[in-house]
């Protein structure tokens, strides 16, 4: 068999916590808030969404 070295690299969490609250791109608006639309750069839907959040198939 061959000879297995045990190197004591491993991952620690990240130091930085997530903000307590709903996160704002799934908060439902309220009936004052104007919500602004923009167009997807890979799709081209209008929409809330961009080419990063897009989950169309391509």
């Amino acid at each position: 068999m061959p000879e297995c070295s045990v190197d004591e690299d491993f991952l620690l969490l990240p130091l930085c916590k997530k903000p307590p609250g709903r996160p704002k791109n799934k908060r439902i608006p309220s009936r004052g808030e104007n919500v602004t639309f923009i167009r997807c750069g890979r799709c081209g839907k209008m929409g809330k969404h961009n080419c990063q959040t897009c989950k169309d198939a391509m």
